[in-house]
């Protein structure tokens, strides 16, 4: 079994965006909704789920949940020169100079780690609640006003064989990226395609279990703490949005 690095995975997320007291907006059935409200209990997701086309709906449904490829197309380089050196060293053991490449066309698929989530919109209009009411029948949304101090409150509330690994807006790619850009060490669970996911404009908050790397799955967790960073927004019903 492998464990997390927890020094490996704060080099990972230096360069992540941290919200600071931004609001983030959370669309959601209306049952999720009141249930957080009366009750202070929350259901936090998995990157495993997301990629689970019976646990989830189009919007929310990712093959490649947790994963992205970078590749690398060489028409010719001798090792030792230095440039793509360092990722062929990610893939190649035992590398002497002076080794010759030809005709090179590789990639490399970056996996995280199944990990817990919670997921928001970085900002609020009208076209993306009637979305995810098209796409997930989502028919709330409530605002969170501050998106670290809520995740922290959650943070209280999980056991200690997990820890919070970051909050930061997705990045959008498209398709593999080069062996010299940033997603060589960029966590992938802060990475989805452009084409299909760009329009949710996600944030998100993740967790990490200590190890070892096992299948989890999603869980509700008993946090009424969080509700002082938040306010009921939104809701949507017969094609008509009215604000609370």
């Amino acid at each position: 079994m492998k464990y997390v690095n927890p020094i490996k995975l704060a080099e990972m997320i230096s360069n992540i965006w941290i919200p600071d007291k931004i609001p983030v907006y959370k669309f959601l059935s209306r049952k999720y909704f009141d249930m957080f409200f009366e009750t202070g209990n929350l259901r936090l997701g998995t990157t495993g789920d997301f990629a689970d086309g019976i646990a989830h709906g189009a919007a929310r449904l990712d093959r490649e949940e947790g994963r992205h490829r970078t590749e690398i197309r060489l028409a010719e380089h001798h090792y030792g020169s230095g440039g793509p050196d360092a990722y062929l060293d990610r893939v190649f053991s035992g590398l002497n100079d002076g080794i010759a490449f030809k005709n090179l066309n590789l990639s490399m698929q970056h996996t995280f780690p199944d990990s817990h989530v919670y997921c928001a919109s970085m900002y609020y209009n009208e076209a993306i609640f009637q979305r995810w009411h098209t796409e997930e029948g989502t028919d709330t949304c409530f605002e969170i006003f501050d998106f670290m101090g809520f995740l922290d409150a959650i943070t209280k509330k999980l056991s200690r064989d997990r820890f919070f690994f970051g909050a930061g807006q997705i990045d959008y790619i498209e398709g593999a990226q080069s062996y010299d850009s940033k997603y060589v060490d960029f966590p992938s669970v802060f990475v989805k395609q452009a084409e299909k996911f760009s329009w949710q404009v996600e944030g998100r908050g993740v967790w990490v279990q200590r190890g070892p790397y096992l299948r989890i799955t999603s869980m509700v967790v008993d946090v009424p703490d969080a509700r002082q960073f938040c306010r009921p927004f939104a809701v949507l019903k017969e094609g008509i949005i009215t604000y609370l």
